[in-house]
């Protein structure tokens, strides 16, 4: 039984480093664009921006509710040559979009996920943009 017990397990996280700065940015860039006004929340109303051609990067749930929303979403970034950015998570693209609140720590509550989000226009350059752009064009996403 001790030798079953001593047997070191690999650790939970099996993001990469690299992976998780990415989220950093995608974070950064996303909260900079939602006090411009210039990210769109939601399937229907990135889908409205996507097919209008007004959209720079697309970002999408890797859990989405609906399989069908996620070919679709792919579908037409393909289409309209859009760079299409995926999160593992709903929640954490959720908060992320500040769809949550928080509590006296800072820490997250009340997270609302959210399958899909959309940049119209991406804001002025400084380092979060610019490793987000260089992450896309590496195509590492």
């Amino acid at each position: 039984i001790f030798f079953f017990l001593m047997i070191r397990r690999p650790p939970r996280s099996t993001q990469s480093r690299s992976s998780a700065a990415s989220d950093v940015y995608k974070r950064q860039v996303l909260r900079q664009c939602l006090y411009r006004d210039s990210v769109v929340r939601g399937l229907h109303e990135s889908c409205k921006h996507i097919e209008s051609k007004k959209v720079q990067l697309c970002i999408l749930a890797e859990d989405t509710d609906q399989p069908q929303f996620k070919k679709l979403i792919q579908a037409l970034c393909k289409e309209n040559d859009v760079p299409l950015l995926v999160v593992e998570r709903r929640t954490d693209l959720g908060e992320y979009l500040g769809l949550c609140k928080y509590d006296l720590e800072g820490k997250a509550r009340k997270v609302r996920g959210c399958t899909c989000a959309a940049i119209t226009e991406y804001p002025p350059e400084d380092a979060a943009v610019i490793a987000l752009r260089k992450h896309i064009a590496t195509g590492s996403h």
